[in-house]
């Protein structure tokens, strides 16, 4: 006859795990299977030893395996997944070891592990509802350092709490003592965060502010222009000169794709990358006064964030537009050309054209210094290739890549 108290206790310890993972991919924003961390946590909850030291080494191994291996995480993120396994696992814990105390009377082992279990659907709940990530930490200095203070807590906590190597001195509640100190960790990530996040947006609201200035001068000479190009079609046509209206509409066809490009950004970039809509705005509004013709191809579907910040992408993908648009400036055909797409389900590919009169050497473009214009510092491909490398030095899989033929110069960011 089954044992109905070991089917519920096998179950809540496969909600567990499964809710432990879940947390740490919503916060760290990380996208995986749901079907292959299911499969995992049954596996881990299957694995049942006596052996404390055991278990613990077969689940952290396995979580290492499993974002690293399968997720593809890279290890600085994998490190710090781990880390937030270990301590979101016993700071719950110890919730539920103080509520025990407390109701010493009331509950059992099982009952304790449903306890355990509702805590962690009310964390990820919560964490849900207030929308917590702290995937701001992940692309600053202060990764290490957090990763660290995490392990730390976590494994001082499981040090305290084995009986046989504790004094009897340090018994009297050493629980709340530990619970204190994970609750001051716990607000110094989330300060951190905050800072980190606040930083990145006084930076982009400076680039923003510029860029607005640059499109509201822009449109106040498009409105001007566009006036006089309607009393000129108007002209004509009161006079049935229908011969040069439509010489005279050919001419205009790139001032209406303007228009057409305001279309495509609001629809597309306004709600779901408002940090990147200012500037792509104002290189429409610069086209339709420069002569310069801007073809934006949004195609994503997908416009979430996995590896960089808005603020950052905001910044690499206007010093890219900012280029290609001087050296269309130069040329005759000037043309640029903006297309967005999804090449895999987490990624966002920026892929920026623009016309060039010959074929540029493309292995010296990322030196600090080197501009193939005229009076330029050359700064703006080198701070983008800094960027990158520094993302990746910190396990971002983003990507940058550019190559020219006798009339095009392409650069691709994907992130």
């Amino acid at each position: 006859m089954l044992d109905i108290s070991l089917i519920i206790q096998m179950l809540v310890n496969i909600g567990q795990i499964f809710l432990q993972f879940s947390i740490i991919i919503f916060m760290l924003k990380i996208r995986v299977h749901w079907g292959i961390t299911l499969a995992y946590s049954i596996t881990i909850a299957l694995l049942a030893f006596e052996n404390i030291g055991l278990m613990l080494t077969i689940f952290y191994g396995s979580t290492f395996f499993y974002y690293f291996v399968i997720s593809k995480v890279q290890i600085k993120l994998t490190l710090l997944a781990i880390s937030v396994h270990l301590f979101t696992s016993t700071f719950i814990n110890n919730i539920a070891l103080i509520l025990h105390m407390w109701f010493v009377t009331f509950f059992d082992v099982l009952m304790l592990r449903i306890i355990v279990f509702a805590i962690y659907v009310v964390l990820f709940a919560a964490l849900r509802h207030f929308k917590t990530h702290i995937d701001s930490l992940v692309q600053s200095k202060v990764a290490a350092t957090i990763t660290i203070m995490l392990m730390l807590s976590g494994l001082l906590t499981n040090h305290i709490q084995c009986p046989e190597i504790i004094f009897s001195v340090i018994q009297v509640f050493p629980t709340f003592g530990i619970f204190i100190t994970q609750f001051v960790v716990i607000y110094i990530v989330f300060i951190l965060n905050r800072l980190t996040k606040e930083i990145q947006q006084h930076e982009f609201h400076r680039m923003y502010t510029d860029t607005l200035e640059e499109s509201l001068d822009n449109l106040r000479m498009h409105k001007h222009a566009f006036r006089n190009i309607m009393h000129t079609l108007l002209g004509l046509c009161e006079l049935k000169e229908f011969d040069k209206l439509e010489s005279q509409l050919r001419e205009y066809s790139d001032d209406f794709k303007y228009i057409s490009n305001v279309g495509k950004i609001n629809d597309k970039l306004k709600d779901n990358m408002p940090y990147l809509y200012g500037i792509v705005l104002a290189k429409a509004a610069l086209s339709a006064t420069g002569n310069i013709r801007f073809n934006i191809d949004i195609l994503a579907g997908d416009f979430e964030l996995y590896t960089v910040s808005e603020a950052q992408l905001s910044r690499m993908v206007g010093n890219l537009l900012n280029n290609a648009f001087e050296a269309a400036s130069h040329v005759d055909d000037k043309t640029v050309t903006l297309r967005i797409t999804n090449p895999a389900e987490t990624r966002i590919k920026f892929e920026i054209h623009n016309s060039v009169n010959t074929a540029i050497d493309t292995a010296s473009l990322t030196e600090k210094g080197y501009s193939t214009k005229e009076g330029h510092t050359g700064y703006g491909l080198h701070e983008i290739k800094s960027i990158v490398k520094k993302m990746r030095s910190e396990g971002k899989n983003v990507k940058f890549d550019f190559h020219c033929t006798d009339d095009t110069f392409v650069a691709e960011l994907t992130v």
